[in-house]
């Protein structure tokens, strides 16, 4: 990036974090026109009332910070399986079952709840099958682990699930190479086969369980908050 382009970009991000506009008129003659020289008319067209920061810009900054720095003031719970951080405002309830480890967290302020169900028999809650019912799906990591995350409209509400199961993302990527093992030639596909048993034997013989989350959510800083509780699980080793 040359200097010019960087000067440029930082002038036109400044002014989405100010109120201002008389701030970004005096940054933009100012700054760029001394040290940069005339605006490029291409570029004043381009770039001309940049719009102030919107809600989920700021909801976005705000979980990069809290994502790198850790939730403040958290509470550690262990749910058998694996555990996970909440906000100390957040109240933990389990709810039951013996096949695997169901609660709830609440906040206090307002009742927003997070649902759990983790362990051998929760089965998946968000997996792959449910992609076309949702408005947004995503498969990711969280801390070096698997993850289905989507987001499902029904009956006036919105739901976000995350299914945390490296097993299962694991076991499904491997399944459709080995579908695909017969498209491919001879040779190619005896090389290919043996890769593939080569690492289904690396898998671990007793891999974490699934661990499930949900929540109802309306407004987009209940969505940051599911987010950034969920992105603390860690299992346990088995």
């Amino acid at each position: 990036m040359d200097a010019g382009f960087a000067g440029l970009s930082l002038i036109y991000v400044i002014p989405l974090f100010s109120d201002s506009s008389k701030v970004s008129k005096w940054i933009r003659r100012n700054n760029f026109a001394k040290k940069y020289g005339k605006i490029p008319s291409i570029s004043r067209r381009r770039f001309s009332s940049p719009p102030r920061i919107c809600t989920m810009r700021s909801l976005i900054i705000t979980a990069c910070i809290t994502l790198f720095a850790g939730i403040s003031g958290a509470a550690s719970y262990d749910v058998r399986y694996g555990s996970f951080e909440a906000p100390d405002d957040f109240i933990f309830k389990q709810t039951g079952t013996l096949d695997s480890f169901r609660g709830t967290l609440t906040r206090k302020s307002d009742g927003f709840t997070i649902s759990f169900d983790i362990g051998l028999m929760a089965g998946t809650h968000m997996s792959p099958s449910k992609q076309d019912k949702c408005t947004f799906f995503r498969a990711h990591t969280i801390n070096g682990n698997f993850a289905w995350t989507g987001i499902e409209r029904g009956d006036g509400k919105q739901t976000v699930t995350t299914t945390i199961y490296e097993h299962g993302e694991r076991s499904r990527r491997w399944g459709e190479e080995a579908s695909a093992l017969r498209k491919l030639p001879a040779e190619e596909r005896k090389r290919k086969a043996q890769e593939l048993n080569e690492r289904h034997a690396q898998f671990p013989k007793n891999p974490p369980p699934p661990a499930n989350f949900w929540a109802d959510f309306t407004r987009e800083a209940d969505l940051v908050e599911f987010l950034l509780i969920v992105s603390t699980y860690k299992p346990k080793a088995q």
